[in-house]
């Protein structure tokens, strides 16, 4: 892929916030890696398994068919968004039973109602993200506190780092921010800072493409990852807005895209493809939809695990055309096949060596990472209960060698 360097734009604004600005995804790096995509490890294996199933017919509250999002605490419990009448979360044991429920419907404190995700963070504190607010709660699903977000409006796109750090990946459309890909937050949830920017033109072509998925480094404090949807370049950030490090992942899987339409996403057919990678319906998919990377995880190693979605091996067009009125029968039928239609393939990329140790391909099953060997997935019943499932990937083989 050709590269041109685009210099770095450095303001200080009157409000104190200090933006450093890149064009991506041709944002100058001196310190570009080229990766060899196929796994360098031949005898090690990614086993997949499955763990707890949250939300079975015997609790007292069932998983709406909507989940906006799924999180775990440091005991192994969980908390999910997904309550049927989302004025609440639903916090489960680590082995599947139902808890208790965190917050009460309504909006004063302690109150929420319109969930559109869960978070934990430090301490494991519990964020209940709503419109124009996130509530706090404790381990125990005590309220603390609650702050106004009234420009926040993607909180998958929320990471928290263990030690309170806390970045927003996605657009915020106020006069300072617009236009920049990364914002670090403070105690407030306040952007304190904000870098990475993308010109004018690049965001109106495809303002899916700059949309990174970000996670803490454990293994370099005060720096994160990010990958984007649409290519396989890993970048190291630091949280004050320099660009550290690229890797450029030579994928035999992966083709970059470059606009939405190409991605499976133009108006009047095709599957749209939302912020974490699950898919939604526009109206029936005449091809398969191009492969999306859809989160990313360090582990205690400081190995990196990419997750992306691709169509599935046994993909076929969703036969019907979409109801001129809305129909629940349909859009659970689409449902199930947008959970069917698509794999989830699972890399662990080594940034110390600059290779990919393993890989692997789930079939028809869409895994989201809770952290680095941690995923869940949707699914439905025969009686059509939405459920949760958990699933563990555990490296197996000989010690990757050269670290």
């Amino acid at each position: 892929m050709k590269r041109r360097e685009i210099a770095a734009i450095t303001v200080l604004t009157a409000t104190g916030l200090f933006t450093t600005g890149f064009v991506a995804p041709g944002a100058f790096c001196q310190n570009v890696r080229n990766v060899d995509g196929e796994p360098a490890c031949p005898g090690c294996q990614l086993e997949v398994r499955r763990g707890p199933l949250l939300g079975r017919m015997a609790d007292q509250e069932l998983i709406g068919d909507l989940i906006t999002g799924v999180d775990v605490l440091s005991d192994g419990r969980f908390v999910v968004a997904g309550a049927s009448g989302r004025d609440g979360v639903l916090m489960f044991s680590r082995d599947g039973t139902f808890d208790s429920m965190i917050g009460r419907p309504g909006r004063g404190p302690g109150e929420v109602t319109g969930v559109s995700g869960v978070k934990v963070g430090s301490a494991d504190t519990v964020l209940v993200f709503s419109v124009g607010r996130v509530s706090l709660f404790d381990s125990q699903g005590r309220y603390v506190r609650e702050a106004a977000t009234p420009w926040l409006t993607a909180p998958h796109a929320v990471k928290l780092g263990r030690d309170g750090r806390t970045m927003y990946s996605s657009w915020i459309r106020t006069p300072v921010q617009a236009g920049f890909q990364f914002h670090r937050l403070d105690d407030a949830f306040r952007p304190a800072m904000s870098f990475g920017e993308v010109s004018a033109a690049s965001r109106a072509a495809c303002p899916v493409c700059f949309t990174p998925r970000t996670t803490w480094s454990n293994a370099r404090p005060s720096h994160f990852w990010a990958v984007a949807p649409n290519r396989y370049e890993i970048d190291l950030w630091q949280e004050d807005g320099q660009l550290v490090e690229r890797l450029v992942v030579n994928s035999p899987w992966f083709t970059p895209w470059e606009n939405e339409a190409s991605a499976g996403r133009q108006a009047g057919r095709g599957l749209l493809t939302v912020p974490e990678g699950r898919m939604s319906m526009v109206s029936p998919a005449s091809e398969p939809p191009r492969p999306v990377l859809v989160g990313i995880a360090e582990d205690s190693l400081g190995y990196l695990w990419v997750v992306a979605r691709v169509a599935a091996v046994d993909w076929k067009p969703f036969g019907r055309p979409p109801p001129t009125v809305p129909d629940d029968r349909y859009t659970r039928e689409f449902m199930q096949y947008t959970r069917s239609s698509m794999d989830t393939i699972i890399e662990i990329v080594d940034p110390v060596r600059h290779v990919v140790v393993a890989r692997t391909r789930v079939r028809n099953q869409g895994l989201l990472p809770l952290s680095a060997g941690v995923f869940w997935s949707s699914r439905e019943d025969a009686s059509g209960l939405v459920q949760v499932q958990i699933h563990t990937v555990i490296l197996r083989g000989p010690t990757p060698t050269g670290r």
